[in-house]
Formats: C-alpha cells, structure tokens, sequence
C-alpha cells in the first residue's frame, strides 16, 4: 500500500495522523475501522516519517481541499514543487472538476 493511500485510508477512519521525532502520533476515536487503520500505519511506519518529514511541521498538505490557511498553503506548496507530485495532484484536480 502507498503511503498516500494509507493517509487516506486513516483519514476516512476519522484519524489524524503526524510525525513528532521518530514517532507516528495518531489521534481519533477507537472504532473497529480505526483499529484497523493504526494496524497498517504500524506496518509502514518507515514509510511514513520519510514521507512527512518532508513538511515543515511533519503533517501532509490537504489534497483533497484547497489549503484552509497559510501553514497548510506552505505544505501544499513543497508538496506540489516535486514536479511528478504536481501531477499527480493535477490529475486528481481536474478529474473533480464538475461539468
């Protein structure tokens, strides 16, 4: 699994997830679909803490919605210098265009 894909998938479990140090911090309610979420962020965990380190303050820019302030535009921003990420995120942006 990718390590955008298991964000996601923490995300839609209602987590929030970040780097502090060499730790993963996650935050949210215990429900079964959580559980399950920690469990894959436990199993690439590596994973993720190169990936968020990658952003100032260990957390990942909103790709799923325009940045709601200036720290979360400056994540965007690193995110999306990375030419194949501004792609990918190109992508995902003009497929939800609405007609």
């Amino acid at each position: 699994m990718e390590v955008l894909a298991v964000l996601e998938h923490a995300h839609e479990a209602g987590l929030v997830v970040w780097v502090d140090g060499s730790d993963v911090l996650v935050e949210g309610d215990p429900t079964p679909e959580a559980l399950a979420a920690i469990q894959i962020l436990k199993e690439h965990k590596g994973e993720l803490i190169a990936y968020l380190r990658q952003y100032g303050d260990g957390q990942p820019p909103p790709l799923d919605r325009p940045p709601a302030n200036e720290q979360e535009l400056r994540r965007w921003l690193d995110w999306t210098a990375d030419p194949e990420k501004f792609a990918l995120w190109l992508e995902w942006a003009m497929s939800r265009r609405e007609h």
